[in-house]
């Protein structure tokens, strides 16, 4: 299933994976830590806030895009994206292989997750808390069934570690955990050891030898991993100021208004129904297995359920929870035994996970050999070099090919007055410019957003803004109304069009240039 799943992304990866501005410029900030040997703090990137406090929140997973951009480019960088999601659905799917249903069934239950998941497989240090939360929630089913000791828990803390300082979706993370202590420590009396079918549809009970035991957790123990994973997230390079980040933007009204992953859940969208799907599946089973028995690690996906309705970016951790739960449930379910009863029997759970670091150490080793072709510069279908690089049908290649050109003439750092999604792609192919803004909506706040935002919708307003900040270009998207107003208002030159983006310049420097040529005397 490995194989499968990642010689599909590495084949859809030129493509698919290439189209968020967060690949490029989550890349150029890894690759300024490598450079400086520091953690950044400030802004270097734009002209609005150039020197102003912002954290590379996510500086760990962006420092492993650089090192792998540096020997392989964005190949790499795409090979390592697909490496992690592959890993990721081939445990879900292994999880459903031991849970009984037979092997097509499986790969179904697979691919719905995958289709949940799908419209955020994109290089961005977020994979860390799909990768996270696929362990949590193995970890917590497993612990809680018995098949693992409890000592198990002690994991957590150091990964919490690496997650806070990888991606801020840790703060999900110990909200989970936080929530299944808080069930078991308070002791809730309607969970019962549940009770598995067997092959004839009725429950065994009296089979001790086929049960799984109930492992309550210890509440010292469990209080313990508690706290030290939550002091956990305080151990990065910024302290407390993170965790401040983190809030601040899952606080913010206007980031759902331009940050499409911030906004709501569409229902009738692909992903929207395959949620639902996946939705819809859990709580029937949930329901059917409640009367015999329940567990605390069971009932997590309806927790996120509608985190996944409120934010598009908790989608794929739905998904992934609910895949793993609804593997872990399919045993207790008798409705189960009916619908498998003409294509095969229902086997028993295993006791005891499969073996992780042979799997682990095989991804590792894959993932070396393809990297290292990709140094080597072979051009080996699909895992081979040369393969990945932006589009102009998505990014503004040529028109920033021109920009880049006409900047080494420049004697001083150029000021670009930008559509949004263009800023990380400026940002990464060049570096001689300095944006209006981009994506990272920590750093420009809702004022900053809001400006923006009415820039888009009153672009008469730009000259007023242009005076404030001194533009010298305008990389802006082809047909909309900004390009339409900069393009008739005079003040702007046309350098490049094409269907994906306009590059003009500003005349209003050559003007004044011209006008004090004018008045100097002449010798």
């Amino acid at each position: 299933m490995f194989l499968f799943l990642w010689i599909a992304l590495l084949a859809l990866g030129p493509t698919r994976m290439l189209q968020d501005p967060g690949a490029f410029w989550h890349t150029v900030v890894g690759e300024r830590m490598l450079t400086e040997g520091h953690v950044v703090s400030t802004d270097s990137f734009s002209f609005t806030h150039e020197g102003d406090e912002w954290l590379a929140q996510q500086w760990l997973g962006e420092c492993a895009m650089a090192l792998v951009h540096r020997v392989a480019g964005l190949d790499g960088v795409i090979l390592l994206a697909a490496t992690i999601i592959a890993a990721i659905f081939t445990v879900i799917f292994g999880r459903f292989a031991k849970s009984g249903p037979p092997l097509p069934m499986c790969v179904v239950a697979t691919i719905i997750a995958i289709g949940a998941s799908s419209y955020h497989f994109i290089p961005r240090p977020h994979l860390a808390t799909l990768a996270g939360m696929t362990l949590l929630t193995l970890i917590l089913l497993d612990v809680e069934s018995g098949r693992i000791s409890q000592t198990r828990l002690w994991i957590l803390p150091p990964m919490f570690v690496l997650w806070a300082n990888t991606h801020g979706g840790v703060l999900g993370g110990l909200a989970t955990l936080l929530i299944f202590a808080m069930a078991w420590l308070l002791c809730p009396r309607f969970l019962r050891q549940p009770s598995r079918i067997d092959r004839s549809g009725a429950s065994n009970d009296a089979d001790l030898a086929d049960t799984i035991p109930f492992a309550k957790p210890r509440a010292p123990l469990l209080a313990t991993i508690v706290g030290l994973a939550t002091i956990s997230i305080l151990v990065n390079p910024f302290g407390p100021a993170l965790p401040r980040v983190w809030i601040s933007l899952m606080g913010s009204s206007v980031i759902p208004k331009v940050i499409i992953e911030h906004a709501r859940l569409a229902p009738f969208s692909p992903e929207g129904g395959m949620i639902l799907l996946l939705a819809a599946v859990y709580f029937f089973l949930l329901n059917n297995v409640r009367r015999r028995g329940l567990r605390v690690a069971w009932l997590l996906p309806a927790i996120w359920f509608p985190l996944a309705l409120s934010r598009v970016r908790h989608g794929p951790i739905f998904a992934i929870v609910t895949a793993l739960t609804v593997a872990d449930m399919l045993p207790y379910a008798p409705a189960c035994r009916k619908w498998l009863d003409a294509i095969g029997p229902l086997k028993s759970a295993p006791r005891r996970r499969p073996g992780a670091w042979p799997f682990a150490v095989a991804v590792i080793v894959l993932f070396a050999a393809a990297l290292g072709i990709q140094a080597a510069g072979w051009r080996i279908p699909l895992i081979g070099a040369g393969r990945c690089a932006p589009t102009n049908a998505i990014w503004p290649v040529k028109a920033v090919a021109v920009l880049d050109s006409d900047l080494g003439n420049a004697s001083r750092s150029a000021h670009v007055f930008n559509e949004m999604r263009f800023g990380g792609y400026l940002a990464y192919a060049a570096p001689a410019a300095k944006i209006y803004i981009d994506d990272r909506c920590e750093l420009y706040r809702d004022e900053g957003l809001l400006r923006y935002i009415e820039l888009q919708r009153r672009p008469e307003r730009i000259p007023g803004e242009a005076a404030r900040y001194r533009f010298d270009y305008a990389l802006v998207r082809t047909g909309s109304p900004v390009c339409t107003f900069l393009k008739t208002s005079g003040a702007w030159s046309l350098m490049h069009s094409d269907a994906t983006a306009t590059l003009l310049k500003s005349t209003a420097e050559s003007s004044a240039s011209c006008a004090i040529a004018k008045h100097q005397p002449h010798g």
